[in-house]
């Protein structure tokens, strides 16, 4: 604690470095800046539709998996006298109730139609924030450098959260 107290009473004082620059324009709205954030809002939208076919396929695929989960048993109960005399039939169907159940839980659809769902909601959202702050007249929109900084981390931490496409 002594060292660093001494350091930062030696280090000399720059009081103008600190200053904001008096002549700094803030970065207006021009053609190229609104290129940029029009891709990241494309984008968006690209990967939103993208969550959105992979949500829909692990729905199918969870449905398809668990519906025969359920309806099978139920079946083979209700007709348990009847098909009394085919046991081998009925164990067949019982291992490929297992056999599905199991393929769904190691694979775990549900989970993963979740997780596509909800980031095709989350990229949904970043590009329809882009389109409202891009259908705003130039004056009204938020400071150029501090929206483009701004949708550029919500980008990138989406990206880096979202499950493989």
């Amino acid at each position: 604690f002594y060292i660093v107290f001494n350091i930062i009473i030696m280090m000399p004082n720059n009081s103008e470095s600190s200053l904001d620059d008096q002549h700094r324009i803030e970065l207006l709205w021009e053609q190229r800046e609104e290129l940029v954030v029009e891709n990241f809002a494309k984008d968006a939208s690209f990967r939103s539709t993208s969550h959105g076919a992979k949500a829909k396929k692990f729905k199918q695929l969870n449905i398809a998996f668990t519906i025969p989960t359920i309806v099978i048993p139920l079946v083979l109960s209700g007709l348990s006298e009847v098909l009394g005399e085919f046991k081998l039939l009925n164990n067949v169907l019982l291992i490929c109730v297992g056999v599905l159940s199991g393929i769904q839980a190691l694979l775990g659809f549900s989970e993963k139609y979740q997780k596509h769902s909800n980031f095709s909601n989350l990229f949904s959202e970043l590009s329809d924030l882009v389109k409202t702050e891009m259908a705003k007249p130039k004056s009204s929109r938020v400071a150029c450098d501090l929206f483009m900084c701004t949708v550029r981390l919500r980008r990138s931490n989406l990206i880096s959260r979202a499950p493989d496409l």
